[in-house]
């Protein structure tokens, strides 16, 4: 595979190091970073920066009963697992989807595809908790043009399998794009293969066609 060219800016880079990022934001960086060497180090420099910062402060006095009170906390705010289903497309992603599946997807619940459009569809990933999270994959033939859109939140998206090429040239697999919500654009697919995706949606999709404002609110996207 070749390395990927297109990476998560220091902003976002930084997020995830500290665990601050959305959970859609982070998996799909996670997804990026399983075959980025470069942003891995990043993540590792940021860590180690944020690591020095704390063993120089000074230690803060504790109350006696500040412990209990922090996993009282944690008790009352845990959120029990929804149950798991167990389909094939769950136990073997990869038979279902037709691409690999890196590790840090396989904690999330991958729906069959199904159809948006001819040669394009969709899968959707759901955590296994209560989340708002709108995750899931987009899988498009070779060629096509994607519907034009905005979004309504920031967009974060790397490529699984296949490329694409929109306003900030060409990704292929391992690449980011990420819009925030006044970018509008047109993806359109390479014409050497099928382009499947995994994105993550901090809002809805701002869907300029008939056809997609349609479709929009059957599924969720």
């Amino acid at each position: 595979m070749m390395k990927p060219s297109h990476h998560p800016n220091d902003e976002l880079i930084m997020g995830y190091a500290a665990a601050t990022l959305s959970e859609g934001a982070a998996l799909v960086i996670g997804v990026h970073m399983a075959v980025c060497e470069q942003c891995r180090a990043r993540v590792e420099t940021y860590e180690a920066v944020g690591g020095a910062v704390l063993d120089a402060l000074e230690p803060a006095q504790m109350l006696p009963d500040s412990y209990a009170k922090v996993l009282q906390r944690i008790d009352a705010e845990a959120e029990p697992a929804l149950p798991v289903a167990a389909s094939m497309d769950e136990i073997a992603p990869e038979i279902a989807l037709g691409v690999p599946v890196p590790a840090v997807l396989r904690e999330y619940r991958i729906g069959r595809w199904r159809a948006l459009a001819p040669g394009l569809k969709f899968s959707r990933i759901t955590s296994r908790k209560k989340s708002s999270m709108n995750l899931f994959m987009l899988r498009a033939a070779p060629g096509m043009s994607l519907f034009e859109h905005g979004h309504s939140g920031d967009e974060y998206l790397c490529v699984l399998k296949g490329s694409f090429t929109d306003q900030d040239g060409r990704h292929q697999p391992g690449d980011m794009a990420i819009a925030d919500p006044g970018i509008e654009h047109k993806p359109i697919v390479d014409r050497d293969g099928e382009c499947i995706c995994v994105i993550a949606l901090e809002g809805k999709l701002r869907l300029r066609s008939v056809i997609g404002r349609v479709l929009q609110p059957v599924y969720g996207i």
